[in-house]
């Protein structure tokens, strides 16, 4: 039995002891639910971890679905172009095929106007002649000019054949030698009519088409003659005049 004197120690020795187990159990409690925590940060940390991921791969999946739409537009917008582009080379080989047949077809017109062209100089009235056949002769040279378009010598051919049709709206007159001893003063008068009067007045002469030379005019005709070039020397606009007429 234990002596009244030392109940209160062992109570106050039960007491602390009491107080001991209750504090290390408070401790333990307190480590667990600490641990608990500490777990369910992690979790948490860990979710939200997913969570970003889960996010970033839908913001991934959302630009390349984009991205996709893009490129399925764009390429829908070059198959446009390409077939467009083909429907064009198409037309430009369909030209250009056109016009290497109008170059093959070009030529011998080009060649056969420049021809008809020095006919109609050889055979025509004699006036400035040899500058005639010479412009003739270039456009001869042009022809077989590799490096001339056939534009370009359509072009010089049409200016030719323009310089030959103005003649025959022109009337002129000037001096020059009828042969390497004889100065005559002419008169054309378009393609109607070639004559010629001698300085001195006394003989005048008139291109016959027919036989390609000159034929001497009688004195009446000759008289005409210089009556019309007295008319034109004087200068009057549109002057009236009478010619022998031209065979």
């Amino acid at each position: 039995m234990i002596p009244f004197r030392f109940i209160p120690l062992v109570i106050f020795l039960i007491s602390l002891q009491n107080v001991s187990f209750a504090e290390s159990t408070t401790s333990h409690k307190i480590q667990k639910q600490t641990g608990y925590i500490e777990s369910s940060s992690t979790i948490q940390k860990h979710v939200e971890a997913i969570d970003d991921q889960t996010q970033l791969q839908r913001e991934i999946t959302r630009n390349l679905d984009h991205e996709i739409r893009l490129q399925t537009r764009y390429q829908s917008q070059l198959q446009r172009q390409l077939e467009q582009l083909e429907s064009v080379v198409d037309e430009l080989e369909s030209e250009m095929s056109n016009i290497r047949q109008t170059k093959v077809n070009l030529y011998p017109l080009l060649e056969k106007m420049v021809t008809t062209l020095e006919d109609l100089v050889r055979t025509d009235l004699p006036f400035d002649k040899r500058q005639r056949l010479e412009r003739v002769e270039r456009l001869n040279l042009d022809l077989d000019n590799p490096q001339m378009s056939e534009a370009e010598k359509l072009e010089r051919i049409l200016i030719a054949y323009q310089t030959e049709i103005q003649y025959g709206t022109q009337v002129k007159t000037w001096f020059g030698r009828l042969t390497p001893t004889q100065e005559v003063q002419f008169i054309r008068v378009g393609r109607l009519g070639y004559y010629y009067l001698s300085l001195d007045t006394l003989t005048a002469g008139m291109w016959l088409a027919a036989d390609q030379k000159w034929g001497a005019l009688g004195a009446d005709e000759t008289a005409q003659i210089e009556q019309a070039l007295i008319t034109l020397n004087d200068g009057g606009t549109y002057p009236v005049i009478t010619l022998p007429k031209a065979q």
